[in-house]
């Protein structure tokens, strides 16, 4: 039996379409629960000794980042920006998603193909975030034009 390490061409289009439902939905209060609930997932990312997962994180981090740099009021956004960033994380946080995360290593990977699509969307601005904050870009695979 081969672990699937791909999502297929129909999941990723469920994927879209459930990211672009979900933007229109989010308010402030699913901010909020992102900004309580995110660390904790992250950390648990972030020492997982598999390297995709640490990437996973890491690209998390980032659109954390700007939610709690947009809640402080120290970086300003579009609210579409904000909400494609909440509803990406929102997605990561839920463990009941297109691929439940309870499922060893798979349950993860609509998690990432769903973090690698919002920061796809909002590449732009993920790069003007970097400048103004001084962030890395190479950290998080942007690269700045």
């Amino acid at each position: 039996m081969t672990r699937r390490t791909k999502l297929t061409a129909a999941e990723k289009r469920k994927l879209k379409v459930q990211l672009e439902r979900a933007t229109s939905a989010v308010d402030s209060r699913d901010a909020e629960y992102v900004l309580d609930k995110a660390p904790e997932v992250l950390e648990k990312l972030e020492k997982s000794p598999t390297q995709w997962l640490q990437e996973l994180a890491q690209r998390a981090r980032l659109l954390h980042w700007l939610i709690v740099d947009w809640w402080n009021g120290d970086y300003k956004p579009s609210w579409r920006v904000v909400a494609i960033a909440v509803s990406a994380l929102l997605y990561l946080i839920n463990p009941f998603d297109l691929i439940p995360d309870f499922i060893p290593v798979i349950g993860l990977v609509d998690d990432a193909a769903m973090l690698v699509l919002a920061c796809r969307m909002i590449e732009e601005e993920l790069q003007r975030y970097a400048r103004k904050m001084k962030i890395d870009p190479e950290e998080f695979d942007l690269v700045l034009t």
